[in-house]
């Protein structure tokens, strides 16, 4: 019986990008189709024929061996002379250079590496939590399947992650690592941090991954992955519908040279989940849409935060509320100008707090239909959107209020010059607290209250407001309602005037 391995089928393709591809024949044996790009199951040592049928000069042709990269280990490839370091290896982790014999890691090892050297990394654990490849001196790229770290024999097919923290921090810190597009992460089963700060400060790298295949999350998943990298300029695509509590918090956050956003297509979101997942991307221009409709407590926090350069807003479709669900998510975002409509009608506890908070070029107050309020559910709104002129009159048009639902909305709204009619008849504890404190410009209030004026429900609301309005500064209210002196009540200087 003879021992010489069997025939191995092989793909042939024409190189993408080839000119002319359509006067192109590839043919096996004696058969040739004209335009054939692609032949499957050619065998080892089958006769192949290239016929070109067009009117260029062919000099050569030139054949390539094509690796599929999902069967490429975890490689570190040395774009300089220096060192590839490793830091508390797990049990059974293994690497090898240039195809050479694999050798067990100890404890801690600096291999030396020249410019062009290849270091494979193979192993059996379930979890890397506390193992760096980081801080070498060579300059890297990284690239090839990291599933050879948990099944180093079939790690081609490997696509289920086992135990939290798998890859969490691997390789945090390592500022000379400038490349990992072509790092493959084909799991799609994760695990609770299974990628938590996996480049967390990697100050130098410009590139990512292409893709995160995951549809369905994990708990902190995704968590700062890519926090701190301040050069990365392309991120992964992120085909997930089914997110998981904090699974994106935090991915982008200060990646200040990222411009574009990846698409964002969930539907099914979880607790925090978007929280600051783009947070002082200074140079980020546009938002993804964001299709949800139903919300988590949290989910969209300080997702924009500090995006300076910021000048669109997505969509935001949603009409069930969660706790926090806008909290400051495009707060000190200075370029931008238009606000989403926020359709809601029934508000959930801080649900739109701190929302636009120092959007200074602010012109445009949204639409808000909401008559179902909740505690603290405007706190802050707009405070600091020095650019807002006026609101319209109709913009507030609950007549139930909650507990601090307006508080501070307007505070610092310094060029309003007249703020929207407030028609609820009896106030309750710091509903207009701080409202339109400093509005220097505001010359003209309207509040039909019959109860409750004065004291903590209207506490400091017209301090400093006004101050730098010309002529007369009117207040409208019930004639028959009682309302203090000051900046609990009418400010001195105002002139009261009756509601129609």
């Amino acid at each position: 019986m003879s021992n010489a391995p069997a025939p191995t089928p092989h793909t042939v393709r024409l190189a993408e990008g080839t000119e002319e591809a359509a006067n192109w024949s590839l043919a096996s044996g004696n058969a040739s189709v004209p335009g054939t790009q692609v032949l499957e199951g050619v065998m080892s040592g089958s006769q192949l024929t290239a016929t070109y049928n067009g009117d260029l000069k062919i000099k050569e042709v030139i054949a390539t061996k094509w690796i599929n990269p999902i069967t490429i280990p975890l490689t570190v490839e040395a774009l300089t002379d220096g060192t590839i370091r490793v830091t508390a290896p797990k049990s059974g982790m293994k690497y090898s250079k240039n195809g050479g014999e694999m050798t067990a890691l100890p404890t801690t090892i600096t291999i030396d590496v020249v410019a062009g050297d290849k270091v494979a990394f193979y192993g059996s654990a379930t979890s890397y939590s506390g193992t760096r490849i980081s801080g070498g001196s060579a300059d890297c790229k990284v690239y090839g399947n990291i599933m050879s770290l948990v099944d180093e024999e079939n790690f081609a097919t490997a696509t289920t992650l086992t135990e939290a923290n798998t890859f969490k921090s691997l390789f945090s810190n390592y500022s000379r690592l400038t490349d990992a597009s072509g790092l493959l992460l084909p799991a799609t089963t994760l695990t609770e941090n299974c990628y938590q700060q996996m480049f967390y400060y990697c100050y130098g790298l410009t590139a990512g991954p292409e893709l995160l295949p995951a549809t369905e999350l994990a708990n902190e998943c995704y968590r700062q992955m890519f926090s701190n990298c301040t050069t990365l300029v392309a991120a992964p695509a992120l085909p997930a519908t089914t997110l998981a509590t904090n699974c994106y918090r935090s991915m982008f956050y200060s990646c200040k040279s990222l411009t574009t956003a990846p698409a964002l297509p969930a539907t099914t979101l979880a607790p925090y989940c978007y929280q600051q997942m783009f947070g002082s991307c200074s140079n980020l221009t546009t938002a993804p849409a964001l299709p949800a409709t139903t919300l988590a407590n949290y989910c969209y926090a300080y997702m924009f935060t500090s995006c300076s350069n910021l000048t669109t807003a997505p969509a935001l479709p949603a009409t069930e509320l969660a706790n926090n669900c806008y909290q400051s998510m495009f707060s000190s975002c200075y370029s931008l100008a238009v606000a989403p409509e926020l359709p809601a009608t029934t508000l959930a506890p801080e649900c739109y707090a701190t929302m636009f908070y120092n959007c200074t070029t602010f012109t445009a107050a949204p639409v808000l239909p909401a008559t179902t309020l909740a505690t603290n559910c405007y706190y802050c709104m707009f405070q600091g959107c020095t650019g807002l002129t006026t609101v319209p009159s109709e913009l507030l048009p609950a007549t139930t209020l909650a507990d601090y639902c307006y508080y501070g909305m307007f505070y610092g709204c310094t060029n309003l010059t007249t703020g929207p009619e407030l028609p609820a008849t009896t106030l309750i504890d710091y509903c207009y607290g701080d409202m339109f404190r400093n509005c220097s410009n505001l010359a003209n209030v309207t509040c039909l209250a019959t109860s409750g004026a004065g004291g903590n429900n209207t506490n400091r609301w017209l301090l400093d407001a006004g101050t730098q309005a010309t002529g007369t500064k009117t207040f409208t209210a019930d004639p028959n309602a009682t309302w203090p002196e000051g900046v609990n009540g009418i400010p001195t200087g105002w002139t009261r005037q009756p509601a129609e």
